[in-house]
Parts: structure tokens; C-alpha cells; sequence
């Protein structure tokens, strides 16, 4: 999301916020009359996406239970939740209660507008720590965790050998080590997914951060984002970024399980109903892949997510909210819940039954819940979460590198050293040995150029013929190689075999002390004669002077597409160019 998009969203939240903490106040008038449980009512309900659709189903067995309670289940997506939330707070049409997610009871706490857990009815012992703390603040319960979800890693075993069924990546540094192997050993496209940006970005960063044993909030409550831990969780997220083997940009709507049954994406980490998405569209993987723990750092630590049930303060049928909440959240009916949605239950005592006992590979989200921790009920946590968001994307963007070479501001020797190391480069990345020819021409502009001898003298100030030229020395060659090989990296020279500077005659040496400088003596004005000093040897004095270098044609199979004739009067200025060397036809843009 762009920042102006970002701060305007978070402008316009704010106003909302401001404006609803004003109807509630001039609208908190007397209690509102509460129906028993026994009467004849109808609860309202809000549940979100998928839960929502599948809600009813457990709302007619509750039905059947009590026959005078009618429960009218309304669905909610997702996108649209918080939103909707708001505007019926702010009018004052409220459901009785609501299915809310983990990072939405800060705020609506925050706001006033949840009715407060009867501790006695609901046990903290009957569910996962992390879960419970999630809607604990001040010392008050707000909800009742209903199911939960942690981050686990996804990876590939038929790629490579290391990818062991039996030993999964352990420690941040096997997990890394693992994703250079698909790459090197499988030839995988990527090595893992770790979300470069982009909206809900934080639910991969947060386990690295408490894996690293860092923390979101100090206990004063403000962001802990700068402490060592955050800086070491942060280094080992982006090294995947750094050494090319995850994706720097985010596509939104983006579906890591198409590439990971293709094996673009052999490993990532994602949540619990992942389970069923690869068993549903991939059946073809079947004792191909697992799931195992989150690789540690200090510890393997999740962070714990899902949904709570919460009544809302407003609620005319608190009674009855809180008998339909108990039935959700018992053993029994969280077990039935989990083989219709495969969402992990919250209430610990629903794992020993036979649903979840005989269901292989559960151990391992059991494990990560029991370790898990909460994210803190922060009342503007959606602002928090996209600074986050915001920075990681920085982060796995990375600095801006130019590709293009820099303009020409220097002497003319810098100029052409520069170019050097520039063919240079793609010596060593391309084992291309017939550039060399290319070096051997442009170093000894920069190195000989000043001690080779002139091929003429210049002609008098009174007229005459000009003498024949004079042939160069016969060690004219091998020094123009040794000026290379003063240029050629170590590990070039080791590459192909190349021998070191020292290893020369030392009459080489004494040649290439002995020259001296000799630029132009005339005036280049046109690109072609930058050819003819080019032969004479003769470099160009003065910056000015090599603004003839970017003055070239620009090329018909360009990147940009063919050059399009522009009718007279609209032909524009074409932009800049610069040769990468005299000798090479290979243009870069300026």
C-alpha cells in the first residue's frame, strides 16, 4: 500500500474512531434489560468468512438444546469486518455477539464495547495460555478463545536430500541451508517465501521476532522494535532477500500452493489450514512434504492467532450469549468443529479426543501452541501492523543498486579505469577470455598510453613533411599485457591461470616506469575522431571533452522498443548514452 494511501486510511480510522467514542458517550444511558435464559429470544450473531458459512450447523444443535433460543447467524467477510463493526457501533446495531480475530480485541476493548468474561463460568486453566492472554487486558477477560492457529514450516522432501522427513531444519541456519540446496541441488526457482511486504507481512516477521526472544510492546506498553532481538530477527528474515533466494515484491492475491506444487516455492511458513488446501489441490504430493516446527533461534516460537467468542456490552441476551459461547467452546463440540473446518480447537481438553488423537501430524501444532505467544490487545494495532508491513518491504527490497555506469565528471584516465572494471566484471561472471583483447586495448590508455613512443613527430612551425612513423618496441606487447594483469582482479587471474604482475621481466617493469604522458593536442568535435585518438593512442584532455562519448545513436533493438518517428515539431531531445568501451558495441543507458 502506498504511504499516502496508508496515512490516509489511518487518518480517516482515527476520525471514525473519534466520532463513534461520541455517539457511545452521549448514547450510554440506563442498563439495558436482559432477557433470562429460559425465555423465548432470538441471539444474534456475527461469525467471519468461512466460520461464518459453516456456523449454522452447530446452531441448530444449540437450537435443539434450548428450544426457546433462536440464533440468527449472519456472515461476514474478513476484508469487510472491521469496517462493518464499526459503522454498526456507531449506529447502534450491534449483533449480541461476534466472532472476533486476535488483532480486533484491542481496539474494541479499547472502545468499551465488550461485555467482561464470567471467569467462574469459563476456567483460563480449559485453554492454551496464549490464547486466553490474547483477550486479557488490565487484569479483565473480554473473550473466550474459541479455535487457535500458529505458524508452522512447509517443506518439500522429494527435491533434495537434505530435505530429511525425518530431520527438519532445527535452527534458522539449517532452514537457510536447506533453501540454498533446493536452489543449488534441485534448481528450484526460489528457496522459500518469507512475505517481501505487503499487507499481513508481520504474521512471518513476529515468529522470527520471538523466536529471537524479542517482544512486540514494553511493559510500558510502547513499540519495542529497536532492541537487539528485533535487529537479529530482522538480519536472519532478510538474508533470504539478500542472497536472491525468496522474491523481493509482493503480488497481492498471491497463492504460494500452486508454486509449491510445482516447485517454484519448496518451503514456507504459513498456518494450519494449509493442511487441507495441499490434501485438497495437490493430492499428487502425498508423502512428499511436511509440516514440522518453526526453525529456532533462541527457541521455536510462535505467535498464536485464531478467533475469540465476545459479547458485546449492548446485548439485550447476555445470558444466552454466554450459554451458546460455553457450547461452542466445550470438548465435544470443538472436536466436531475441527473435522468440519480443520481449524485447531482452544480448549486443551479437546485434543485427547479420538478426532484429534488419530489425526497424524496434529503433534506438531500441538507442540507449537503449548510454546506460543499471545499478540498484546493493542487498541491501534492495525497502525502498528502497517508500519511493520512498511518497513519489511524496504527490507526485502533492499538498497537501490545502479546498473548503469556513472557520468562522467573525472579525469579521462578515471573515466577509463572505471569502464575497466566494468569489463571486468563481466570477465569474471561471463569466462569470456576473448575480452581480454578488449582489456589489452583499453588498459593501455590508461597505462601506456603515456610511455609508448609517438609514431610521428609533429611537424614543424615552418611546413615540411611529416616522418614516417616509428615502429613501437618490440616488448611493446608484452607490456601493454602487463599493464592487464596489474588490472585483472586476484580472483580473475586465478580463474583462468593468468600470471601476477611480480612474475614479469623486470625490462618490462623498467618500460612501463619509463613513459610519460601525452594527451591530445587538438580539439575532438565530432564522435568519429575519438577513433582516430583512440589509434594514435591519445586520450582526450578535459571532462568537456567526453561529452562526445554520450553522444551516440540510439540503438534500433533498444530495450525500450524500436524508435518511432515523431511527426515534426513533437520530435524530442532522445535520452543520453554511453558505450561501455570503445571496442565493445554494447550501450548503456546514461
Amino acid at each position: 500500500m502506498p504511504r499516502t494511501a496508508r496515512k490516509a486510511r489511518v487518518t480517516g480510522v482515527a476520525v471514525v474512531l473519534a466520532a463513534l467514542m461520541l455517539v457511545l458517550g452521549a448514547c450510554s444511558g440506563g442498563p439495558v434489560r436482559q432477557a433470562a435464559l429460559d425465555e423465548k429470544q432470538t441471539l444474534t450473531v456475527w461469525g467471519m468468512g468461512e466460520e461464518g458459512q459453516r456456523l449454522g450447523e452447530l446452531a441448530d444443535d444449540f437450537e435443539r438444546e434450548h428450544p426457546g433460543i433462536t440464533v440468527e447467524v449472519t456472515s461476514v467477510g474478513w476484508d469487510v469486518v472491521h469496517q462493518k463493526l464499526i459503522s454498526a457501533a456507531a449506529a447502534g446495531t450491534l449483533p449480541d455477539m461476534a466472532q472476533m480475530g486476535s488483532t480486533l480485541m484491542g481496539e474494541f476493548i479499547g472502545l468499551d464495547l465488550l461485555e467482561p468474561v464470567d471467569t467462574r463460568q469459563f476456567r483460563q486453566g480449559d485453554y492454551f495460555p496464549a490464547a486466553w492472554d490474547t483477550n486479557v487486558q488490565g487484569g479483565t477477560v473480554y473473550g473466550v478463545p474459541w479455535y487457535a492457529d500458529v505458524r508452522v514450516l512447509y517443506y518439500r522432501t522429494d527435491l533434495t536430500p537434505r530435505a530429511d522427513a525425518a530431520a527438519p531444519p532445527a535452527t534458522w541456519q539449517d532452514a537457510l541451508d536447506l533453501a540454498r540446496a533446493y536452489r543449488r541441488e534441485a534448481g528450484t526457482h526460489w528457496g522459500a517465501a518469507p512475505q517481501p511486504g505487503g499487507t499481513g507481512a508481520w504474521q512471518t516477521w513476529v515468529p522470527f521476532l520471538y523466536s529471537a526472544g524479542g517482544e512486540l510492546l514494553t511493559d510500558r506498553s510502547e513499540p519495542a522494535l529497536d532492541t537487539p532481538q528485533s535487529v537479529k530477527a530482522l538480519t536472519a528474515y532478510a538474508r533470504y532477500f539478500d542472497e536472491g533466494l525468496a522474491r523481493r515484491t509482493y503480488t497481492p492475491g498471491y497463492d504460494v500452493i500452486k508454486d509449491f506444487g510445482t516447485g517454484r516455492v519448496p518451503m514456507f511458513i504459513s498456518g494450519p489450514w494449509q493442511v487441507q488446501n495441499i490434501e485438497t489441490q495437490l493430492p499428487k504430493l502425498r508423502g512428499r512434504w511436511r509440516a514440522a516446527p518453526l526453525p529456532a533461534g533462541e527457541t521455536s516460537t510462535s505467535y498464536v492467532g485464531g478467533s475469540s467468542l465476545a459479547t458485546f456490552a449492548t446485548s439485550g441476551h447476555k445470558a444466552a450469549a454466554a450459554a451458546f459461547t460455553a457450547f461452542l467452546t466445550s470438548p465435544e463440540n470443538q472436536s466436531k468443529w475441527y473435522e468440519m473446518t480443520k481449524t485447531l480447537p482452544a480448549n486443551r481438553n479437546a485434543w485427547s479426543r479420538p478426532a484429534l488423537r488419530q489425526e497424524p501430524g496434529l503433534d506438531v501444532f500441538s507442540a507449537q501452541l503449548s510454546s506460543a505467544r499471545p499478540i498484546p490487545p493493542l487498541f491501534r494495532w492495525s497502525e502498528f501492523a502497517d508500519v511493520i508491513d512498511e518497513k519489511l518491504e524496504k527490507l526485502a527490497r533492499g538498497p537501490i543498486r545502479r546498473r548503469s555506469p556513472p557520468r562522467c565528471s573525472a579525469p579521462p584516465k578515471r573515466y577509463w579505469a572505471d569502464h575497466g572494471r566494468h569489463h571486468l566484471h563481466h570477465l569474471h561472471h561471463l569466462h569470456h577470455l576473448h575480452h581480454l583483447h578488449h582489456l589489452v586495448h583499453l588498459h593501455h590508455l590508461v597505462h601506456l598510453h603515456r610511455r609508448a613512443p609517438r609514431r610521428g613527430r609533429r611537424r614543424a612551425r615552418t611546413g615540411g613533411e611529416r616522418p614516417a612513423a616509428q615502429p613501437p618496441p618490440a616488448p611493446y606487447a608484452a607490456a601493454r599485457g602487463l599493464a592487464v594483469l596489474h588490472a585483472v582482479p586476484r580472483a580473475v587471474r586465478r580463474l583462468h591461470g593468468l600470471p601476477r604482475p611480480g612474475d614479469a621481466p623486470d625490462e618490462l617493469h623498467r618500460l612501463r616506469a619509463a613513459g610519460r604522458h601525452r594527451p591530445a593536442r587538438r580539439r575532438l568535435r565530432r564522435p568519429r575522431q575519438l577513433h582516430r585518438a583512440l589509434r594514435e593512442r591519445e586520450v582526450p584532455h578535459g571532462p568537456a571533452q567526453h561529452r562526445l562519448l554520450r553522444r551516440r545513436r540510439r540503438p534500433a533493438d533498444h530495450r525500450d522498443g524500436p524508435r518511432r518517428r515523431r511527426p515534426a515539431g513533437q520530435r524530442r531531445r532522445q535520452d543520453a548514452h554511453v558505450p561501455c568501451c570503445p571496442c565493445c558495441p554494447e550501450v548503456h543507458r546514461s
